[in-house]
């Protein structure tokens, strides 16, 4: 029970990080796109705060938008092959201690 209960918190926590770095990769390349185009720190500021909505629609790169998805898959088949092990894991661990 407690093996599972560590699993959930485990598997919680990765998300939360997965989800983290997707959207700061997103405002950090707007804020680069956005000083090369402006060459203004408020324009910079204020793109990134928008992240891969501004990065989509100034430079209309639907490349970059495979490759965001490319991210969210990767994230995703991460997060499930962290799910197997750690699963397979709490598994032998209860089989251990069952006898």
């Amino acid at each position: 029970m407690i093996n599972k209960l560590l699993l959930m918190f485990f598997l919680k926590e990765f998300k939360q990080h997965v989800y983290k770095y997707l959207f700061l990769s997103g405002s950090i390349l707007a804020i680069v796109i956005s000083w090369e185009d402006n060459w203004s720190i408020l324009w910079a500021l204020l793109h990134g705060t928008l992240g891969w909505i501004y990065v989509f629609y100034a430079k209309d790169m639907w490349f970059l938008f495979s490759v965001a998805i490319a991210f969210v898959l990767l994230g995703l088949y991460k997060l499930y092959e962290a799910y197997g092990v750690l699963n397979k894991l709490t598994d032998s661990l209860e089989n251990g201690l069952n006898k």
